[in-house]
């Protein structure tokens, strides 16, 4: 009886792999812009069409790449959008509508390779080739920007920009603010005798996010190193 050779691993000559991270199979595909994004083909992500049909990641990268300029015309005004927590959520809600939910959405943040980023590097990738940054890059940027707050608000500030890092971009919508407070304080009456008048610090708030955290969207050098 003849015995089945496996294919040893090229990179640790091992069957199986022993790698620490496996070798990945990098799928081209040539967009209708006439440039390369990558896939992941050793990735497992399930992709639908509207139909309910499955489909290829490689088939929804490209749908996907022609109907994003429905939602956005460029990548500026897609920086606009992503820097205001209003208008982005308008457009996770426009693009769930048309069949792009959070599911469709971390797939395809897999398959890029970029598990560990923000649905903004997503979109930015697939409509404008951009590169990608972790939220924890983004989010040690802007936690440079506290030093006009007090102690107290800076700690605040900062368990806000570390649940953004673990849990991803809703965790910076306002109506998350009581949950926040919570989860830091363990009660809205503890959260008032640390931050003081919460109606006063939901201001502050609004003001952090709009102009600080905005910013890591808002200027396309942000994260890069000089």
């Amino acid at each position: 009886m003849s015995i089945c050779e496996k294919e040893r691993c090229s990179e640790c000559d091992n069957d199986p792999c022993v790698c620490d991270d496996s070798p990945k199979k990098i799928i081209k595909v040539t967009l209708a812009d006439n440039k390369v994004r990558n896939l992941d083909s050793m990735v497992e992500t399930t992709f639908w069409r509207a139909s309910g049909t499955p489909m290829s990641a490689e088939a929804f990268m490209k749908q996907l790449h022609g109907d994003l300029p429905v939602f956005f015309k460029s990548e500026a005004q897609l920086r606009k959008i992503w820097s205001l927590p209003s208008t982005r959520s308008r457009l996770l809600s426009e693009l769930k509508e048309n069949g792009y939910n959070d599911d469709q959405i971390h797939n395809m943040k897999l398959a890029i390779s970029a598990s560990t980023c923000d649905i903004f590097d997503v979109l930015n990738y697939v409509a404008y080739n951009k590169g990608v940054l972790p939220r924890l890059e983004r989010a040690n940027k802007a936690k440079i920007m506290l030093f006009d707050y007090d102690p107290d608000q800076q700690a605040f500030l900062n368990f806000v920009l570390d649940q953004y890092i673990k849990e991803g971009v809703k965790e910076l919508d306002i109506d998350k603010l009581s949950e926040l407070l919570k989860l830091k304080y363990n009660a809205i009456a503890d959260a008032k005798e640390t931050l003081g008048d919460i109606q006063r610090f939901v201001k502050t708030l609004l003001v952090f996010k709009n102009i600080c955290i905005g910013r890591m969207w808002l200027d396309p050098h942000f994260g890069l190193t000089c």
